[in-house]
């Protein structure tokens, strides 16, 4: 017999299986306003990915400027400090 996990919507239509690639926040951290990095050795694990929170109203160029390189994930000096939540997929 076959083992596994389904979710389906209202609709019968599957929206969750065991081949759907989720997400896995694995922290946050304040940028502040100057430049920064952190070395994440769960990066490895996945396909990382980042996400910037800033207060409303503060346009996303004011905010830090983000990229990750291999299991570093770096951050620009910004007028406004934001919240960076990390993760992967």
């Amino acid at each position: 017999m076959a083992a596994g996990f389904q979710a389906f919507n209202a609709q019968g239509e599957v929206l969750v299986d065991v081949n759907t690639r989720l997400a896995r926040v694995i922290g946050r951290i304040s940028s502040g306003t100057g430049s920064g990095s952190l070395m994440v050795d769960a990066f490895a694990q996945g396909r990382p990915w980042y996400m910037v929170t800033l207060e409303a109203g503060i346009n996303v160029t004011d905010g830090p400027q983000c990229r990750i390189s291999q299991n570093t994930l770096m951050w620009s000096a910004s007028v406004n400090p934001g919240l960076i939540t990390y993760g992967i997929s």
